[in-house]
């Protein structure tokens, strides 16, 4: 018979979520011997977690890892993990030995679409002329000298994990040449050079786009600072599907107050949500989409079968998907 296997989901407020995963966890008859319990509050959570092998959660309340006594494997149900892995949890999963994995190609086809959406609309004027639509003004001879195309164009994209390289191979479709920023050489059908960290202001003069896929670690908060802003060409844009705290929010109006970018698309910011005061709200040639990138329709459907193959990798002793590097953060 199989194995019994507890499993607590912690995925927010709404049950919905760890229902949809527990359902399809059930419907595989030979994970007949997994048992999954969905909690929605912290003084539950910590109430069934101390039996539980494996948590699945988007964040970590207090005191849950050091209840769940038999933890031997904490998934994320999200790519990002920056905030959960805080240094207590780091070093209580360190020395206990358990593995944490993150939703990693779950989001991969959102967020990269989503960027495209980004580089289209900035490039295209989009957010002019939905202004233009507002005010009920016809603005062909504004704006039929000011758009552009992607073909032709050269895009940088900073992180070539998953997402990026699935930004890469969209670009690619859209004519566009193709660079990047990563910490180790590999082959890419898709892009054309990579460059590593040491080369970030090199990569950064070449290119009309610059498209942020890193995970946020101490090595990458505010890579786009002031220094890196003016390395950037006269007249490129950001566009930011990552994490916030990658831009130097302070550099980067400067950079649009100054003429250095034509804009930027953001669908992260340093502190979520955005408050009314940001400068950002009101400046031109910045699209905000509110963190939207990494939804789409089954994300949780898609989280459930990525559970489904990672129990039974667990329970059969094999390697797991996504497994994060603690100690890098990623």
């Amino acid at each position: 018979p199989p194995r019994p296997l507890k499993i607590v989901a912690f995925l927010g407020k709404d049950p919905i979520y760890s229902n949809t995963v527990q359902q399809v966890v059930s419907q595989e008859p030979d994970l007949a011997g997994v048992r999954s319990v969905a909690s929605t509050s912290k003084k539950h959570l910590l109430e069934i977690i101390p039996d539980a092998e494996v948590f699945l959660t988007f964040h970590i309340p207090d005191g849950a890892i050091d209840a769940a006594v038999k933890l031997r494997w904490l998934a994320f149900g999200q790519v990002g993990v920056e905030r959960g892995l805080t240094p207590q949890v780091k070093k209580t999963v360190k020395e206990r030995g358990i593995i944490v994995t993150n939703a990693g190609e779950v989001t991969t086809p959102m967020v990269a679409e989503h960027a495209l959406a980004l580089m289209l609309a900035l490039i295209r004027r989009l957010k002019t002329c939905l202004e233009y639509q507002r005010r009920k003004v016809w603005g062909f001879g504004d704006l039929r000298d000011r758009v552009d195309i992607l073909a032709g164009k050269t895009v940088a994209i900073l992180g070539l994990g998953r997402i990026g390289y699935q930004v890469a191979h969209l670009c690619r479709t859209f004519g566009m040449r193709v660079v990047a920023l990563d910490r180790e050489p590999r082959d890419s059908d898709f892009v054309d050079k990579i460059y590593r960290p040491n080369q970030l202001h090199q990569l950064l003069g070449k290119a009309d786009f610059v498209v942020l896929c890193l995970p946020l670690t101490d090595a990458t908060r505010n890579i786009m600072n002031r220094e890196a802003f003016s390395a950037m060409k006269d007249g490129s844009y950001l566009v930011n599907v990552a994490r916030g705290g990658l831009v130097d929010e302070g550099a980067l109006l400067e950079a649009l107050d100054g003429g250095r970018l034509a804009g930027a698309g953001l669908d992260v910011v340093a502190e979520e949500p955005l408050p009314e005061g940001s400068p950002l709200w009101e400046q031109e040639g910045v699209i905000i989409t509110h963190h939207l990138a990494g939804l789409g329709p089954k994300y949780f459907e898609r989280l459930g079968e990525l559970m489904v193959e990672n129990i039974r990798r667990y329970l059969a002793g094999e390697e797991l998907v996504n497994v994060v590097d603690v100690v890098k953060g990623y």
